[in-house]
């Protein structure tokens, strides 16, 4: 119980780690329980929700970074890039060597690449330091 009001009142670090559960559990579950829609293979659902989790998760982790350890915005902002796309291109080979209904596509890949660096550029603008004169 204590682990877990110190995690309420220290969010900053925990996020990042809960999301990146979160989209463990939802990329590595057996592909006969993702369910399958029509109109989500018009929209590439898929590759929609893959932008969204690893922006998501690109986010938290600077926030991290720039929050608790005083890093620089840039700075923050490249290591949690690479933390993202290693740890997307980790769930993608762990996708192809399991025999669960799933396949490691590079696509996806390329997906949460573009969604963590949307959402990096964007927390740029959000936590860039102000410009002395």
């Amino acid at each position: 119980m204590r682990g877990l009001v110190k995690a309420v009142l220290a969010p900053r670090r925990v996020w990042p780690v809960l999301w990146a559960g979160v989209i463990l559990v939802l990329t590595l579950m057996p592909g006969n329980d993702v369910p399958k829609w029509p109109w989500a293979e018009l929209i590439h659902l898929d590759k929609i929700v893959h932008f969204v989790l690893f922006g998501v998760l690109a986010w938290l982790t600077a926030g991290v970074f720039i929050h608790r350890n005083s890093m620089e915005p840039q700075r923050a902002v490249l290591i949690a890039l690479v933390l993202a796309v290693l740890y997307g291109g980790l769930i993608e080979l762990m996708q192809g060597w399991m025999d669960m209904g799933r396949s490691a596509d590079v696509w996806d890949l390329m997906v949460d690449a573009m969604g963590a660096s949307v959402a990096l550029l964007l927390a740029l603008v959000r936590w860039r330091t102000p410009a002395t004169m």
